[in-house]
């Protein structure tokens, strides 16, 4: 019998809470005298968990995208390691100066491409990312640390897209791992996307192809916020230098 199973066991939520792993509930069996190990273990590992943490940037509570190589085998070790925290904060939108662009929207493949086959895709992915993954002391030289919701957003389909390939590629070698670790973060990624499309609420009207039955989205005008100021904005005000989500 094991004495420890930390194997994560996520279990349904009646609310829109996030599920967690249900390491807790598989211990139920044990004594007490194994609770207290536990609780050793656990305080130990959060205090080399704030050390590490403080020596990486200088500052224990930065979000870090990754610090590790994405490999064709583990697409999931790039999930961003998230806080869900129910306590409103104040916008600060109206302190970021930004202004509009017009842009006509056209399609570029080499985003949706399977990185294993295009070795362009994880570079232009790369290079939408501002130095510092979007992690910014504001207002400058501050201890506060913010993420720009924009890159989060960029983080998250981007995750989606790594899974998505990942998937496939277990699919056709007949490998149906079950990751359970990957779904809490995709149903993160819904949502928050969901919102996040919601909020911005563009207003574009795009002409329906009748011959498609449909529309496909591209060559026509729309007014978009500026986000090569965004990124410039984010760098002068980075918290660390990391770059890309996949270094």
């Amino acid at each position: 019998m094991e004495l420890f199973n930390f194997k994560p066991q996520y279990q349904p939520v009646a609310s829109n809470n996030s599920a967690r792993p249900g390491v807790l509930s598989s211990l139920r069996q044990y004594p007490l005298g194994n609770y207290i190990v536990l609780l050793a273990i656990a305080a130990v590992s959060a205090g080399i968990g704030a050390l590490i943490g403080r020596s990486s940037l200088g500052c224990g509570s930065c979000v870090q995208y990754s610090n590790r190589k994405y490999t064709s085998s583990d697409p999931t070790l790039h999930l961003l390691r998230l806080a869900h925290v129910a306590k409103a904060h104040p916008s600060l939108v109206a302190e970021i100066p930004l202004g509009t662009t017009k842009e006509i929207f056209t399609y570029n493949r080499t985003f949706g491409e399977d990185p294993r086959l295009d070795n362009g895709t994880l570079a232009a992915w790369d290079s939408l990312v501002p130095i510092g993954q979007g992690t910014v002391r504001f207002p400058a030289g501050s201890k506060k640390i913010y993420t720009l919701s924009a890159v989060h957003q960029l983080h998250c389909l981007w995750s989606i897209h790594q899974s998505y390939y990942g998937a496939l590629q277990s699919h056709r070698r007949g490998n149906e791992q079950q990751h359970n670790h990957i779904g809490p973060h995709m149903r993160h990624c819904f949502d928050y996307l969901r919102q996040g499309l919601m909020c911005a609420a563009d207003s574009t009207l795009e002409p329906v192809d009748t011959r498609l039955g449909g529309v496909t989205g591209w060559g026509n005008e729309r007014v978009c916020r500026d986000y090569t100021a965004l990124k410039d904005w984010a760098e002068q005000r980075r918290a660390s230098n990391s770059k890309g989500f996949s270094d």
